[in-house]
């Protein structure tokens, strides 16, 4: 392939695969073949561009890496931008997190950067050097490991702000690019350690399925990630229109009737749009959301919690059980501070009934007598039970939170007035009914629950 076909070649991707490119390009550019090609293209088809080098500082010579592409830039009169590792807490170089390999974390930095000098600078797109050669590779090595469909389509041509020009070409065609124009790309030497699965494939295994199976393995890998992105992206929009999911102090939601009604291939793909959960996580999820009882939860890889709420299905960051607030007698009458619900208790003794008498959520109104003195406010006790307002018999307070729908971690946590007698007030619900006014009271005692 002559250098203007390559040109060519590039021009056709970037207008067939809508890789909107009005504005200025960054192109991260390692200084290999594939990355050096892009820039030049690039530069060739007259896009404004700026080229970004990420200097991991892994090898000796990555320094004379960094200056190689610094030299391409000013050759091409182009903006440069180097960007290195934070020191970390021991000095320099990338700090990994926990169950991080190496790669992934230098993967991780140098995205950080591109994606940090992208938005400092206002551009909106980032060119990287992906070639056909490379998505062949990330098929069949996500083929090996397991992957679903999604790990199948193989690396996105388009993903924002990410585009790869590149993705149609081979990397013998971006090597003869760089021959044709004289350039000297540099050459990672852990390229060739078939320690890595990448390596491996790309020196082993496609050269041995393409001389016994199939001498166009590469592109026909590449054809299928494509057609596998196109289905993925119709399967996520009939997900999208049959499944809306609603976010909730740092969690996201969907009904679980909503997902009952879909096939379960759908219904595994919209678990995953609440959270990035692997195939095992993912079914013991749709197990739970088609079989659980509200209340029933799981805890997650990732520090994530699954659980049922009334018809729903919340997946967010697991948490622990909220703290119990100390119990605290209440001053009759006078304000209470209750520092452990951030809130505070104000109390009226009245000789006369109010009008109208207050709906018992907020705020509430009991016969003083009947209640009784001293009145504690607490947290439900095991066994808890008193007479709602209305009803003869008891109920447990267990029963009356869930059937009020509260949920599970929140009813340790519900305020509770008692008296000798028992509860007289759940805050929020319900009086005792024992303690309700009457034409018979005397002195009526009237609470009201104010958030601090």
């Amino acid at each position: 392939m002559k250098p203007d076909e390559f040109v060519a070649a590039v021009r056709d991707t970037m207008r067939r695969r809508d890789m909107d490119a009005a504005a200025v390009i960054l192109a991260a550019v390692s200084g290999g073949p594939d990355s050096l090609a892009l820039a030049h293209a690039l530069h060739r088809l007259e896009y404004p561009i700026e080229i970004a080098h990420f200097d991991h500082g892994m090898r000796d010579d990555s320094a004379d890496d960094a200056a190689f592409v610094e030299k391409q830039a000013v050759r091409l009169g182009v903006r440069f931008h180097l960007g290195r590792p934070e020191p970390g807490p021991h000095g320099a170089g990338i700090v990994r997190g926990r169950g991080e390999s190496p790669e992934e974390a230098m993967r991780r930095a140098r995205l950080a950067f591109l994606e940090q000098t992208a938005e400092r600078h206002a551009i909106r797109r980032i060119a990287t050097g992906h070639t056909l050669d490379d998505q062949a590779e990330t098929v069949l090595m996500r083929a090996i490991t397991g992957a679903g469909r999604r790990g199948l389509a193989g690396i996105p041509p388009v993903r924002h702000p990410y585009i790869r020009p590149l993705i149609d070409l081979r990397r013998a065609d971006t090597e003869a690019f760089c021959r044709a124009l004289r350039l000297r790309p540099r050459h990672d030497p852990t390229n060739g350690d078939d320690r890595y699965l990448r390596n491996a494939i790309r020196a082993d295994l496609l050269p041995l399925i393409a001389s016994r199976f199939n001498r166009r393995v590469s592109e026909t890998l590449a054809r299928a990630a494509d057609v596998l992105r196109d289905e993925d992206a119709l399967l996520d929009s009939i997900v999208a229109e049959a499944v809306q999911a609603e976010a909730a102090a740092g969690t996201l939601r969907v009904r679980t009737e909503d997902l009952a009604a879909l096939h379960p291939a759908l219904q595994r793909r919209a678990i995953r749009r609440l959270a990035p959960l692997d195939a095992e996580a993912t079914e013991r999820v749709r197990v739970l959301s088609l079989q659980g009882d509200s209340g029933d939860q799981l805890f997650l890889p990732g520090r994530l919690n699954a659980r049922l709420e009334y018809g729903w299905l919340v997946v967010g960051p697991a948490t622990s059980s909220p703290a119990r607030p100390d119990a605290a007698e209440l001053v009759l009458p006078g304000v209470t501070d209750l520092p452990g619900w951030a809130a505070r208790m104000r109390s009226v003794v009245a000789a006369s009934r109010p009008d109208p008498l207050p709906d018992g959520f907020a705020s509430c109104a009991l016969d003083a007598n009947a209640a009784g003195e001293p009145l504690t406010i607490r947290t439900p006790r095991r066994g808890d039970r008193f007479r709602p307002l209305g009803m003869s018999g008891f109920k447990t307070l267990a029963d009356v939170l869930s059937d009020a729908k509260v949920p599970r971690d929140e009813r340790a946590v519900t305020p509770v007035v008692a008296g000798p007698k028992g509860i007289v007030w759940v805050v929020g619900h319900r009086i005792d009914d024992r303690c309700k006014v009457t034409r018979s009271t005397r002195r009526v005692l009237v609470l009201e629950w104010e958030s601090a």
